[in-house]
């Protein structure tokens, strides 16, 4: 079986926020980032490995678990020189320990660090998930849901899974003080309408927190299908992503670049960002890294 391991390295990096694409290819550009991705390239088989179950093994610190631990990714998804590596490291770094992907310890790190994460409400748009049931023990008000089909009535619950339309969810107004949103704005028919809605769930000063498959090479955002009378029409091939309650999977609606941030403001949030993270000591890996930071005035 092959394996590579790389030992404790420097500490984490100060999240890098990037209001537009000047800000991001201004930083991205400093000396920093390419020894980081230099390091990461140095982390890669330099071919695809002999077994599909090879794994790369990186040893760190996981600050969830407040305990050394091994960060492990699929070795066949990550290519030496690729860009694909990114995308293999984003989607993997699993932590040996609380088993969760590198991007959502991010976001727990992220609501362990504001002190009002424990006296007001979270939404997370997902519940089948390993990252809801650590987020559940975390914090003591959290609520989750999976979109379970278009004839299902926003806030029903089915076998013990709430069901909710991002576009249009149950929830009062002003019920949530966070909102976290992985990797599920893409599957949304019109992502507008979805961000329109999280707005207007979140109470005054409350927080977005989104990850989504974001080109930082795009200025636009490219829709890939449109749903027309409960029917999907494709623009583009059409591209899937894991599902946790369909073998089929999920459609991909739409590719993000820099206009989503556009988007954002036009919806109302204010301090919209795109932020940048780093550390190979916590596992996270995959340059350019990063998460949509959302507020809403007072």
């Amino acid at each position: 079986m092959n394996r590579s391991t790389c030992s404790l390295a420097p500490e984490p990096s100060p999240d890098v926020v990037c209001r537009n694409r000047a800000d991001y290819e201004r930083s991205i550009g400093q000396p920093e980032w390419t020894a980081r991705w230099n390091l990461e390239q140095s982390l890669l088989p330099a071919r695809m490995p002999v077994w599909p179950w090879s794994r790369i093994r990186i040893r760190g610190h996981c600050p969830l678990c407040d305990r050394p631990a091994t960060f492990i990714t699929k070795a066949r998804h990550l290519r030496s020189g690729s860009r694909f590596a990114s995308s293999g490291f984003r989607d993997g770094m699993i932590c040996s320990r609380c088993r969760l992907l590198g991007r959502h310890r991010k976001l727990l790190q992220l609501l362990d660090a504001d002190p009002a994460s424990r006296t007001t409400g979270i939404y997370l748009c997902e519940q089948r998930s390993r990252f809801h049931a650590v987020t559940s023990d975390r914090y003591p008000a959290v609520t989750g849901s999976e979109f379970l089909g278009p004839d299902i009535a926003p806030g029903s619950v089915v076998g013990g899974i709430r069901h909710e339309d991002l576009q249009r969810l149950s929830f009062a107004a002003a019920q949530f003080g966070f909102v976290i949103c992985s990797d599920v704005l893409e599957h949304v028919p019109d992502h507008r309408h979805a961000l329109a809605e999280i707005h207007r769930v979140l109470r005054p000063r409350g927080t977005a927190l989104l990850t989504v498959p974001f080109s930082t090479d795009a200025d636009a955002c490219t829709q890939r299908a449109v749903l027309e009378d409960g029917r999907i029409r494709h623009l583009l091939p059409p591209q899937m992503h894991h599902n946790p309650i369909s073998r089929q999977g999920s459609l991909v609606y739409g590719d993000f670049g820099w206009e989503l941030l556009d988007h954002c403001r036009a919806i109302g949030f204010t301090d919209v960002a795109l932020v940048l993270y780093w550390s190979l000591t916590e596992g996270h890996l995959g340059i350019p890294l990063h998460y949509l930071r959302l507020g809403k005035s007072g």
